[in-house]
């Protein structure tokens, strides 16, 4: 299969994702793996989870969400993307890899509606409770106006790592 072909395949994979139960006009699907040296496997154990630190709405709760559909959780293109992000977060070093690594993707497609709009979880800018998070757009609807995003940047210092945030210019 084709690079192209790969890449057509998980796009229409977003529009087969179910209902977010936590609402927001989403749709989502999670798989969580584990990540050694040499081996990416899906885990046994779908969970998620946030601390009340991070997100004071749905933190503390245990959520499962429905898997990533298999033809898509181990496609290719997502085995190279996890890996490319795990080099730059080796990289950085600012996960250890002396043992097995926690990899969670999420599929979440945003659907808003005329008057009715679209948003994460919680529905505010806000820290994932992850040392490091990446977010890959697949597709981008013709018609999508305003949006905003905040890119939270680890930049080493001689004590160690800090961080600020970016924030983008809504989308025109």
């Amino acid at each position: 299969m084709s690079e192209v072909t790969e890449l057509k395949a998980m796009q229409e994979s977003y529009f087969r994702l179910p209902a977010d139960a936590n609402g927001g006009q989403r749709y989502r699907a999670y798989r969580s793996y584990s990540l050694t040296s040499d081996r990416l496997e899906e885990s046994a154990v779908q969970r998620y989870s946030q601390s009340k630190e991070y997100n004071y709405l749905d933190g503390g709760k245990v959520r499962t969400f429905q898997p990533i559909e298999p033809q898509v959780s181990r496609s290719p293109i997502l085995q190279r993307v996890i890996a490319t992000d795990a080099a730059i977060v080796k990289a950085t070093g600012v996960v250890s890899f002396d043992a097995a690594v926690k990899v969670g993707v999420h599929q979440v497609r945003y659907q808003p509606m005329a008057g009715v709009p679209s948003y994460s979880s919680p529905p505010w800018l806000h820290k994932d409770d992850e040392p490091a998070v990446f977010v890959h757009l697949l597709n981008l609807s013709a018609n999508l106006s305003g949006g905003d995003s905040c890119w939270r940047v680890a930049i080493a210092t001689s004590s160690g790592y800090s961080s600020s945030c970016t924030r983008s210019t809504p989308c025109s």
